[in-house]
């Protein structure tokens, strides 16, 4: 909160943490070092959430992911945390995946490396979630996989979006940030179709007002709602 971190994003800490307090899935954001490992970071830069390895002090100038190797990430960096016992290094996306899998937890990989994609089906089947905006992309995680796809949009009618999930076949939806975009039309086009779609990170009165529109998945930096408050906003 408030740019504090006590349990890091994108760590196993956090799948741990999520596994907690109830939900069924976390996000890794998967992206590649300069040396082409796969790890789990949100952002290009390091500089939100990572720190010095050496003093745990902050980073004094734009640090990007892809100019490091793996060895320089993993020996001189470690993420930011309140406690002490998370300032470990930034995970590898195997690292994520074999936490989620102990806690019994369903990765959803925001990610448009495509050998990410494989790793998550060797693991887990068609138990995985897969998120992103690249189509190309997402039309070759059918050609191997039968896991949910969730497209990510940010314009468009039902309809159009309809049309365009045909083309994926199998399960699948859509994501979007831009929460205007779900009007209760738009969420029963698209449900009366049989595709799911997905709130990501809305601001709290406004997933609210998603679940009432229809929404069937929710992505949130927000605590879960209870089985009360969900019957309410419905």
């Amino acid at each position: 909160a408030d740019g504090v971190f006590i349990v890091p994003e994108n760590s196993m800490a956090a799948v741990r943490e999520a596994k907690k307090n109830g939900y069924v899935g976390i996000e890794c954001d998967v992206r590649y070092t300069k040396d082409k490992k796969m790890v789990v970071l949100h952002d290009s830069r390091l500089n939100r959430t990572v720190r010095k390895a050496s003093d745990y002090s902050k980073l004094d100038k734009p640090v990007k992911l892809a100019d490091l190797t793996f060895e320089e990430l993993r020996r001189d960096y470690v993420l930011e945390s309140e406690n002490p016992e998370f300032r470990i290094p930034v995970p590898t996306l195997e690292e994520i995946l074999l936490e989620c899998k102990r806690c019994g937890m369903v990765p959803m990989l925001h990610s448009s490396v495509e050998e990410s994609y494989r790793m998550a089906q060797e693991m887990f089947g068609d138990k995985w979630i897969c998120f992103t905006r690249d189509f190309e992309k997402v039309l070759k995680v059918r050609e191997f996989s039968d896991c949910m796809i969730l497209y990510s949009i940010n314009a468009g009618t039902g309809q159009e979006t309809v049309e365009k999930l045909k083309q994926l076949g199998g399960k699948c939806g859509v994501s979007t940030m831009k929460y205007r975009l779900y009007t209760k039309e738009f969420c029963k086009t698209l449900t009366d179709a049989g595709y799911e779609v997905q709130a990501s990170i809305f601001p709290v009165e406004e997933e609210i007002k998603a679940l009432k529109n229809g929404i069937t998945y929710i992505l949130t930096d927000h605590r879960l709602f209870t089985r009360k408050e969900l019957r309410r906003a419905r």
